[in-house]
């Protein structure tokens, strides 16, 4: 037991000297370790401790590391002080910086010093020495990447595929995939369709970066021994030329290690704790090449949008028979494109054989449908000489082919007919002298001008003025709701100033409502995550100062709003339980004690 205490100690001895930085200042830089194998993860952290919010401090470029950075944790607590009657309160802030460091090479290498603002005062962190020593070879495990293609255009999407063979228990494993990061690609959506049959199996794979993917399980036999191979894909659209060495990633995970437990010399703990131990291990995939080309400026359109690939098109017109002047929807499938999230077409309206004859609206961006990227726009015929619509021209860059060609669409038939227009001769019956007057006029002239239709007798009712006929029409209607639209608004107006009386009150009781729904959501809740809840329910609700709040701080206010003493019991009890479980890292009883939150706090916001 002895023993063990000294090997803990040890193995944290980097840490505790890297974190004491320079005696009391407030920033502090640690690693978990600084004998690595190649590829391995190191964890760096920055820790901060200041009375205000702090920057995100900016990681140096550096050959020697792949940098992924994660999202800061912050904790903050206050301090009172009594010293003759005088009261002093101090809040302080502490703010940790996470980052993931993958070790590109190996060697004696170095994290680099990094500038750090707190308060106005520029700080610069010490390098750190890192050694990393050559990958170790683990047996029954292994990472390999392979792309779709080796040589592609600048905009061609290239799908990256990561197979991970494991033949041996593993466990709490994690990938670093700096490909991902790389500001050279693009990451197109990428639309799942999971297999709800249950044939297929899958598996969530972790990133260093937070991120989740997902991978496809399946069995094989790889050497005679049957492997599980976990398969997950990732679209990339490079965006610069060049020849890249990609960095295939790395996966880091605990195995089995028996040695560990043989050198245990106390029966008791050979005995009493029957797990295997474990140890860390990182595999490396192979580095692969990508060629990266840029699309010929030879033969390219003038209104070539990106487009790769081969596609195809499926026009509609609706309606097909109108008049001249008219609209027609036209309808623009793009089919046949992997990732059409992005896909753009030329403007209609620039099209020669479709601007002859129609004027063409603006088109809209487009939305994905089932797989294709559908467009709309609408076109009006200028004359009813139209007999189709023009076959729509997409230019589009055949990689195979390595050259620039066009897709086209069917011509759509359709009918147009005339419009009469009526001028005011033509109203009035009249033909001046100078004109001609064709033949078949519809309009006859009249030397009496447009008949009246109707006598004016006929045009008035007689409409007395009664009671039961105002009753009997719609006018009560319309002031009934003129009057309770009235008092709504002015119910409103009065809520409105209520609720702005005393902001503080009201984004206290905001708080204090979402830490409730919280607690009792079916969202399950580590220790650490409902002892915070408790306390900010607790904390808005009795509108305490910021920072930790305990028992002892809740009791007084709590007893003067005569909570009973068997619910103060069971409220200490549930601060000291979530104390034990978040200081003994034991989350296995999270679920009891959310459901003993719940059932206080219904019982705590009757009378709060």
């Amino acid at each position: 037991m002895r023993k063990h205490a000294i090997v803990l100690i040890l193995a944290m001895l980097p840490w505790i000297c890297l974190a004491a930085g320079r005696g009391d200042a407030p920033v502090r830089v640690g690693v978990d370790s600084q004998e690595v194998s190649l590829g391995e993860v190191i964890t760096f952290q920055i820790q901060v401790e200041s009375k205000e919010e702090v920057e995100t401090p900016v990681f140096p470029k550096t050959d020697d590391f792949t940098v992924t950075a994660q999202a800061p944790s912050r904790n903050s607590s206050t301090s009172v002080q009594i010293i003759n009657g005088r009261v002093t309160r101090e809040v302080h802030n502490q703010t940790l910086f996470n980052y993931q460091l993958i070790p590109k090479r190996t060697g004696r290498l170095q994290i680099p010093r990094i500038a750090v603002t707190v308060e106005g005062k520029k700080y610069i962190t010490e390098a750190i020495p890192i050694r990393v020593g050559e990958a170790e070879k683990v047996h029954g495990i292994e990472l390999e990447l392979q792309l779709s293609s080796q040589v592609c255009y600048v905009g061609q999407p290239v799908v990256a595929t990561w197979k991970w063979y494991v033949s041996q228990d593993v466990r709490d494993y994690s990938f670093s995939l700096p490909l991902l990061a790389m500001p050279e690609f693009t990451q197109p959506q990428q639309d799942l369709k999971l297999d709800k049959s249950g044939r297929i199996k899958y598996q969530q794979i972790p990133l260093a970066s937070g991120e989740r993917l997902i991978g496809i399980l399946t069995e094989e036999r790889r050497e005679g021994i049957r492997t599980t191979c976990i398969t997950f894909q990732k679209p990339l659209i490079p965006n610069k030329p060049g020849n890249y060495l990609l960095d295939a990633g790395t996966v880091t995970c605990q195995i089995p290690d028996p040695r560990l437990r043989r050198r245990s010399r106390d029966p008791f703990f050979d005995s009493f704790f029957s797990t295997v131990p474990t140890r860390t291990v990182a595999v490396t995939a192979p580095s692969v090449t990508l060629e990266v080309r840029e699309l010929p400026s030879q033969g390219k359109p003038s209104n070539f949008t990106g487009l790769i690939g081969k596609c195809h098109l499926q026009v509609t017109a609706k309606p097909t028979d109108v008049n001249v002047g008219d609209p027609i929807v036209l309808t623009i499938r793009l089919e046949g494109l992997p990732y059409p999230d992005n896909a753009r077409i030329p403007e209609l309206a620039e099209q020669p054989s479709l601007a002859k004859a129609f004027r063409v609206s603006d088109q809209d961006t487009g939305s994905v449908q089932d797989g294709a990227k559908v467009f709309q726009c609408t076109l009006r015929a200028t004359t009813h000489n139209v007999t189709e619509i023009p076959p729509v021209e997409l230019p589009v860059f055949d990689s195979e082919a390595g050259q620039y060609v066009a897709v086209q669409s069917k011509a759509i038939p359709i009918q147009v007919h005339a419009v009469k227009t009526i001028t005011a001769s033509d109203a009035q019956g009249v033909t001046p002298a100078n004109i001609e007057a064709p033949a078949g006029i519809d309009v006859k002239s009249s030397d009496s001008g447009i008949a009246h239709n109707y006598e004016w007798n006929r045009l008035l009712a007689n409409e007395r003025l009664s009671v039961d006929a105002w009753l009997h029409s719609w006018k009560p209607f319309y002031c009934a709701a003129f009057l309770a639209l009235f008092l709504l608004c002015a119910a409103l107006h009065a809520f409105l100033e209520w609720r702005n009386a005393d902001p503080a009150t009201n984004q206290a009781r905001h708080n204090a409502t979402r830490a409730y729904h919280r607690i009792l959501s079916q969202e399950p809740l580590s220790a650490d995550a409902l002892s915070e809840t408790l306390q900010d329910f607790l904390r808005a609700s009795l509108r305490l100062a910021p920072g930790t709040v305990t028992f002892d701080d809740v009791r007084p206010a709590l007893e003067q709003k005569h909570i009973p003493p068997e619910t103060l019991s069971r409220l200490q009890s549930l601060f000291d339980e979530c104390d034990g479980a978040r200081f003994a890292g034991q989350n296995d009883h999270a679920e009891h004690l959310q459901a003993k939150a719940r059932e206080l706090l219904m019982t705590l916001r009757k009378s709060l």
